[in-house]
């Protein structure tokens, strides 16, 4: 004949003269939460089967088998639970994807490039080449029965803004911009906060060179002002 299992606490250790009853009376006791009461338990809908145990038997169980402690361990280690999932969470934020300075500057290059082939688009067709740089628009003369249209290209100023600030922000995040010095105050003396970093000086260095050369060929291709078509003439 199989033996028969007995029933569990969900939190602490059994009394040897424990009955499954009170085992059982004792969890739904603890389920109830930091607002549990006996006299609530007492009519509560739990997993007693059968005929519930009057509040005078639920209050000898909860002294003699000692329900209080265990409520409070019970409530230790659902809040100790909670903190846990919220420490995971928190970890899973700021310790991944763009919390992580790395990722930051993998995704500004992608949107760099992205940008920079762009403004390198060539076509051959374009009176300028570059069809981003310089965009076309249609530009009216004069007013009234006098009035004409002209052809113009205009300077796309917002892609090359948006490709400059892109280029800053990868300078900041590599350490390519001086940051305001704190200082620790000791006393009436205070000493700069200095990160001495090498490696990172460095490739501050050649971002910024880099960088340089990037708005140095923009300025260029500015600098190359079209010049406006002008009307055919008439002879009378």
């Amino acid at each position: 004949m199989a033996k028969q299992e007995t029933v569990q606490l969900i939190i602490g250790h059994r009394y040897a003269n424990e009955s499954d009853k009170a085992v059982v009376a004792c969890n739904d006791y603890l389920r109830m939460g930091i607002n549990r009461s006996l006299k609530r338990l007492s009519v509560h809908d739990g997993d007693l089967s059968g005929k519930k145990p009057n509040l005078r038997s639920l209050e000898r169980w909860s002294t003699e088998f000692n329900w209080q402690d265990r409520a409070k361990a019970y409530d230790a280690q659902l809040e100790q639970a909670k903190n846990d999932a919220l420490a995971a969470r928190r970890r899973e934020v700021f310790e991944e994807g763009l919390a992580l300075d790395f990722e930051r500057v993998i995704k500004l290059k992608e949107l760099a490039k992205d940008l920079e082939e762009q403004i390198k688009e060539i076509d051959d067709d374009h009176p300028h080449k570059r069809p981003n740089v310089w965009v076309r628009d249609v530009k009216q003369i004069g007013a009234g029965e006098y009035a004409e249209q002209v052809e113009i290209y205009r300077y796309n100023s917002a892609l090359i803004s948006d490709y400059r600030g892109v280029l800053d922000d990868l300078a900041k995040e590599t350490g390519g911009r001086k940051q305001k010095q704190e200082h620790v105050h000791k006393g009436d003396r205070s000493a700069p906060i200095v990160i001495d970093s090498p490696a990172l000086e460095q490739a501050a260095k050649e971002l910024q060179q880099w960088r340089e050369e990037q708005c140095q060929m923009l300025l260029n291709w500015r600098n190359a002002m079209p010049t406006l078509p002008t009307s055919p003439t008439t002879l009378d």
